[in-house]
């Protein structure tokens, strides 16, 4: 193959690199194992990620046997100290506070369980985001609080007062719990009915990398393609 082929060749393998570096975090996926409430097995199924996200979020809207979710705002700097919970369980609902202090830089991930009606199913496995996890919002009404800070602009959320459920004595199967570790969070939710069981989750940040516009990436790639080749023409 002759030197110019091989520059040109260069060029277009760089451009499509650039082209590829995001911007910067987000989730990038899971996997579940769903079951009945009496423990028969319904399946395998891998998280589904909304992208665009929806313009409403309630109850009976989206039925599925995944885990659902999609990205909220990114790379938020905190005004104040924010307070998120380090898991959830049944021992201690609201589990032990963690602070988030002012100007830390977070992002957050909104993730929810919507089972078809009238079937109550448990989802026990783990999603994967990008950057480390901070902590959770998974109380009822907790929601409301925060979505003006974290929650899309471009998204209703109707969640009528929901979060997770402890279960309690009489429906043990049902307790839900999550636990994080890292930038794997791991969950065991039960949801039915025509309700919808949501769970915030906040990230670190990510400094924000400009992304080049398509004729600066080109450009960028066969520069470089081009530089290789008069190198090589220079040495011989």
């Amino acid at each position: 193959m002759n030197t110019l082929v091989k520059g040109l060749q260069l060029a277009a393998v760089s451009a499509i690199v650039l082209a590829a570096s995001p911007s910067y975090g987000a989730i990038i996926g899971g996997t579940s194992t769903v079951t009945t409430r009496g423990g028969s097995f319904v399946g395998t199924f891998d998280f589904e990620k909304l992208d665009p996200a929806p313009s409403i979020v309630d109850g009976n809207r989206f039925e599925s046997l995944s885990i659902q979710g999609f990205d909220e705002k990114q790379n938020v700097t905190l005004d104040q100290d924010f307070f998120v919970s380090d898991g959830w369980n049944e021992q201690n609902r609201s589990n032990s506070e963690v602070l988030i202090p002012t100007g830390t830089l977070v992002s957050s991930h909104f993730i929810f369980a919507d089972t078809p009606t009238p079937s109550r199913r448990i989802w026990s496995g783990e999603i994967t985001f990008d950057q480390n996890i901070i902590g959770i919002i998974a109380r009822r009404n907790s929601f409301t609080t925060t979505t003006d800070l974290l929650g899309l602009e471009t998204t209703r959320y109707n969640l009528n007062g929901r979060g997770l459920e402890s279960g309690g004595d009489r429906f043990p199967a049902l307790k839900d719990i999550v636990s994080f570790d890292g930038n794997v969070l791991s969950f065991t939710i039960s949801a039915g009915g025509s309700t919808i069981d949501p769970l915030r989750v906040i990230t670190h940040g990510s400094q924000v990398t400009s992304v080049p516009e398509p004729l600066t990436i080109l450009g960028s790639g066969v520069a470089l393609g081009f530089g290789v080749l008069f190198r090589k023409i220079k040495r011989k």
